[in-house]
């Protein structure tokens, strides 16, 4: 099987879906934290964009893989771990910076969100996890419980993320492709991410965010299988499945049950999105609206990390009115997360190809491996895997 391309319509579209969504999680907070609650938004539709998002393009990226001759699982880890780490360092870098000496208040949940062990918990993405979510339901943990770093709050839902990912690549390449792995190293990942996934299929800060990501992979083999055996009529299909779920929304909007994190919910913003993906797959768009699309898209991740501390800043150091800080939060929330893509978020695939020979030896050292890891470092090209 050929390798799965989406086209420049359905690139278009999902680009527009995340940058959309970036920009309703820095408004939302914007409503909260500077004071303008008049406007009631939640944060969360943004969330469970990004998670349907991810869900359907990380399934994309493992199905191509699945039929390359080469082992998969060192690379898809290491790619994982740079498109995560390479903004997330210098984001958590900068917040701890302001944090140190312009932020003056507690902005975190009860629990440790400042000091070494919060910045270790957030660096490590371990901050919230599950096991000790578990047993602060029955015991007060407050004073041993590690929260993301302060002002660094939202970056809960990278911490999901990331160990799905982990989760997900162990689960295809090691258990179902029968990959060589380090024993040791499987079992460790495992122990870590399986928590993580079962514990958020039912409960954490999104109640079902791991559910909410199956339903990604799930419209990926849809959109697959459509195209598989009925691409003439894709379009047809996508239209139906997006006034359906538009039609669901709305409904579920006027009798005031709209609720961001809920499963129903998701399924709903699942069938309008990748609907409208499929109306618009062969459709060409004017170059100057991809590319402002793209650009919105490319820089989202480095919003969402950055936003939330470039908010604290205004509210505590801004004399300005209300609605004059929302505007200037907006502006500068998008000026710093550009001058982030540029300086850091743009290289990840650079710094993917220099981790992937190290993975593959840390991953399985045998020669097969070795083989591997000295041809990845040999090919200076970085495949895209449709992520």
């Amino acid at each position: 099987m050929t390798n799965i391309r989406l086209t420049s319509g359905t690139s278009s579209i999902l680009d527009l879906c995340r940058a959309a969504a970036a920009s309703e999680v820095v408004v939302a907070h914007s409503s909260h934290i500077l004071g303008a609650d008049r406007v009631k938004i939640s944060g969360g539709f943004g969330v469970t964009i990004f998670f349907l998002l991810s869900g359907y393009l990380i399934s994309l990226s493992i199905s191509n893989r699945l039929y390359t001759h080469l082992p998969q699982f060192s690379s898809f880890i290491a790619d994982r771990i740079s498109r995560i780490y390479t903004p997330l360092i210098p984001a958590l870098i900068f917040v701890v910076i302001v944090n140190q000496f312009w932020v003056s208040g507690h902005w975190g949940l009860p629990g440790i969100s400042t000091g070494p062990v919060s910045f270790l918990a957030t660096l490590t993405l371990l901050s919230d996890y599950p096991a000790i979510q578990a047993i602060h339901h029955f015991r007060d943990l407050s004073a041993v419980y590690p929260r993301p770093y302060n002002t660094a709050e939202p970056f809960w839902t990278v911490a999901i993320e990331f160990w799905i990912y982990i989760f997900v690549g162990l689960s295809v390449f090691w258990l179902f492709k029968g990959e060589r792995v380090r024993k040791w190293l499987a079992v460790v990942m495992l122990l870590i991410s399986a928590p993580v996934v079962i514990w958020n299929s039912f409960a954490g800060g999104g109640e079902c965010l791991s559910l909410v990501w199956g339903l990604g992979c799930l419209f990926f083999l849809l959109h697959r299988s459509i195209h598989r055996f009925t691409s003439a009529n894709a379009p047809l299909i996508g239209g139906i499945m997006a006034c359906y779920g538009l039609a669901c929304l709305l409904a579920r909007a006027f009798s005031g049950s709209l609720h961001p994190y809920d499963l129903a919910t998701a399924f709903f913003i699942g069938c309008s999105l990748f609907g409208i993906a499929l109306v618009v797959e062969n459709w060409r768009f004017p170059p100057w609206l991809t590319t402002i699309v793209g650009l919105l898209a490319a820089y989202s991740y480095s919003l969402y990390l950055v936003h939330n501390t470039v908010l604290i800043l205004i509210k505590e150091h801004s004399g300005l009115g209300e609605q004059a800080n929302v505007i200037l939060a907006l502006a500068l929330s998008h000026i710093v997360a550009c001058l982030f893509y540029m300086l850091f978020e743009r290289h990840y695939r650079q710094v993917a190809l220099l981790l992937r020979p190290r993975i593959a030896r840390l991953v399985a050292p045998s020669l097969e491996q070795q083989e591997l890891a000295s041809t990845l470092k040999g090919d200076k090209r970085v495949p895209n895997f449709g992520e």
